[in-house]
C-alpha cells in the first residue's frame, strides 16, 4: 500500500493542466466519491474506538481475558483493531480538510506507527487464533496442556515486541530516506516502499493463504465431529462456539485482506502514474476502499463476540449496568 503514495500528488497536478476543462467532472465526481468514501471509514474509525476498549474493559473486569489462550487472543485482537481504527483518524480527517501544518508532523508518524503495527499485529493475531483453534479442534483432549495462558502470553508479548521493533526501524529507514521528518498522507507511509514491495506483501499473502487453508481444515474437521458426535459436556459445546466465532471473524479479516494486498502488489509503474498517469485517480480511489475494508472488521468482530459467545455477552450486560459484584464464569479450556 505504500508505494502507492508515490507522485499522486504530482500526477494530479501534471493531468489536470494537461487535459483542462474536460475532464473536470470526472475529477469532480471521483472526488465526492473518494469524501463519501473517507466519511464512511471514519464512521467505522469511531465505532472501532469506542467498542474494542469497551469489550476489552467488559473482559478484564469480568476475569475473561485470563481464563484461557483463546480469550488472550482475541484480546490481542482488540487491541491492534483499536490501534487501526485509532490511528487512521488523523488520515482521514486530514483528507476531509485539506491542511497542511507543521504541527501535524508528529501527530501523523505516531498515527502511521500505530497502525502499521496494528495491522501487522492483527495478521499475526489470525494465525495464532488459526493455530488455536486448529489445536482445539483435531486434538481436544490434550489442547488444555498444550494451549495454556502462559505460553499464550509469552507468544503475545515476543510477537507484539517483535513487531514494535520492526515498525521503529522502518520509520528511522523512511526519515532517513526522505531526509528527514514530514508530514505523511497515507496510513502506512512510515514504511518503505522496498519494504512493503519485497516483505511486507509477500508475507501478508503467505499469512493470507496459510491461514484460509487452516481455517479450511479446522471447518471440515468441525463439522464432520459435528455431524457425528454430539457434544457430552459443556466443554465440548462452548469449544465448539468458539471454534465457530473464531472462523467468522477471521473469515472477515481475511476477505479484508485481499484489496490490501491487490494494491500492495500493484507495479510501481501504474502507482506513480509514469505509463498511466490518467489511471492515478482510480489507483488513489482503490487504496481508500481498501482502507475502509480493512477497517470494517475492527468494528464488527466484537458483534460476533457478543452474538456467538454468552461468556462475552453476560459481561457486556453486566458492565452496561454497572454489575461488578459477580465474575462471569468459563470453561478453563475455552472461552463460552
Amino acid at each position: 500500500m505504500q508505494s502507492l503514495n508515490v507522485g499522486i500528488t504530482m500526477c494530479f497536478t501534471e493531468e489536470s493542466q494537461e487535459i483542462g476543462v474536460t475532464t473536470e467532472m470526472p475529477h469532480e465526481e471521483s472526488g465526492h466519491v473518494q469524501i463519501a468514501i473517507t466519511s464512511v471509514t471514519l464512521v467505522f474509525n469511531t465505532c472501532t474506538v469506542i467498542i474494542n476498549p469497551f469489550t476489552l474493559l467488559a473482559m478484564g473486569m469480568h476475569g475473561i481475558i485470563r481464563k484461557n489462550s483463546i480469550n488472550m487472543h482475541i484480546a490481542s485482537l482488540c487491541l491492534s483493531d483499536f490501534l487501526l481504527g485509532l490511528s487512521a483518524i488523523p488520515f482521514m480527517l486530514l483528507r476531509l480538510v485539506q491542511v497542511s501544518h507543521q504541527g501535524l508532523i508528529a501527530i501523523t508518524w505516531a498515527a502511521s506507527f500505530l497502525f502499521s503495527t496494528g495491522f501487522l499485529m492483527s495478521s499475526a493475531n489470525a494465525f495464532l487464533i488459526g493455530v488455536d483453534r486448529a489445536c482445539a479442534t483435531l486434538t481436544a483432549h490434550s489442547n488444555k496442556s498444550r494451549m495454556t495462558t502462559r505460553r499464550a502470553a509469552i507468544g503475545l508479548i515476543a510477537v507484539w515486541s517483535s513487531v514494535i521493533v520492526a515498525v521503529t526501524a522502518c520509520g528511522f529507514v523512511t526519515a532517513q530516506h526522505n531526509g528527514g521528518f514530514d508530514i505523511l498522507f497515507y496510513v502506512d507511509e512510515i514504511l518503505p516502499a522496498d519494504f512493503i514491495s519485497y516483505f511486507g506483501a509477500p508475507l501478508l499473502s503467505v499469512i493470507t493463504a496459510v491461514v484460509a487453508l487452516l481455517y479450511t481444515v479446522i471447518a471440515v474437521a468441525f463439522y464432520k465431529s459435528a455431524k457425528k458426535v454430539h457434544p457430552s459436556s459443556t466443554f465440548e459445546i462452548r469449544n465448539r462456539r468458539m471454534t465457530r466465532t473464531a472462523t467468522i471473524v477471521i473469515g472477515m479479516l481475511l476477505l479484508s485482506y485481499i484489496p490490501v494486498i491487490i494494491v500492495a502488489t500493484m507495479p510501481r509503474s501504474v502507482v506513480s502514474g509514469a505509463l498511466y498517469p490518467k489511471h492515478s485517480n482510480s489507483y488513489r480511489m482503490l487504496y481508500d476502499i481498501a482502507v475502509l475494508l480493512a477497517i470494517i472488521p475492527t468494528c464488527c468482530n466484537n458483534c460476533v463476540y457478543v452474538w456467538q459467545l454468552s461468556d462475552f455477552r453476560k459481561a457486556f450486560i453486566k458492565l452496561i449496568f454497572c454489575r461488578q459484584n459477580s465474575t462471569v464464569h468459563a470453561a478453563k479450556g475455552v472461552g463460552q
